[in-house]
């Protein structure tokens, strides 16, 4: 087990090195890239056979809590608690590299790692980067097209139905463009009150696309119910005046 330790530390100096290019920077397992607005993370995992694969999420950092369930540290923030995300697939049809001994098998990782990175994180990466207000080409009606989304974003998808994602959007607005916030909210609140057979077919969608939904269907985490977990949220939202200063 040690040794597997060892040996993934050494992996990760090794592809940070790489990530540097790119402006990410290395903490554990994890690789960051901060900008003024987006949180980008790639994570290196393993499971019990000693295989490794990367996970990729993007975090909006005006995202800072959960509901009330969870307050992000950023600093400690992996792709499985990011709103968006991209699962990366290695080419070949091996979801995993194998552990391959000595520093040769660590460059052959690395180097096939970067090479995945480069053709499914960078063009998510680069398209929010290029325009880091890429978010204001999103209607609320855009919300129930999943595909356009997914295009927009540069192949990386909200990781929950339409309430979440429309949540997410009306707390990134909150504080900057509250008529657009509301708009979202009322959205999320309309659409949760959507019948349940609705909501089922769009977590079939997900779940045909093999995207790990947890939370995502927009309830409470800890308590399969309708009480959905941003509903705090957007009522304070909804009950803002459009044109009144929001303080963070």
């Amino acid at each position: 087990m040690a040794e597997f330790t060892d040996y993934k530390k050494q992996l990760s100096k090794q592809l940070s090195l790489k990530l540097k290019e790119f402006g990410f920077s290395r903490l554990g397992m994890r690789f960051r890239l901060e900008t003024e607005k987006f949180l980008f993370i790639i994570k290196i995992d393993s499971n019990r056979f000693k295989q490794l694969d990367l996970d990729f999420g993007l975090q909006p950092k005006a995202i800072k809590k959960l509901g009330t369930f969870v307050t992000y540290d950023f600093k400690k923030l992996d792709p499985i608690d990011c709103e968006i995300r991209k699962m990366i697939n290695r080419s070949g049809g091996k979801p995993y590299w194998e552990t391959s001994a000595g520093a040769a098998g660590i460059e052959k990782n690395v180097d096939g790692m970067l090479k995945v990175i480069k053709r499914q994180v960078m063009p998510v990466v680069n398209r929010f980067v290029a325009n880091p207000d890429l978010f204001d080409s999103i209607s609320p009606a855009d919300l129930l097209d999943r595909e356009g989304i997914t295009a927009t974003f540069g192949g990386a998808w909200p990781v929950g139905e339409e309430t979440r994602t429309a949540w997410m959007f009306a707390v990134y607005y909150e504080h900057s463009d509250i008529a657009r916030a509301k708009s979202f909210a009322q959205f999320a609140v309309d659409n949760h009150r959507s019948s349940l057979v609705d909501r089922s077919k769009t977590l079939k969608e997900l779940l045909d696309l093999e995207i790990p939904f947890g939370s995502a269907v927009g309830i409470e985490p800890s308590d399969i119910n309708e009480t959905f977990f941003g509903e705090q949220d957007l009522t304070r939202i909804l009950n803002k005046t459009i044109g009144k200063p929001s303080k963070p």
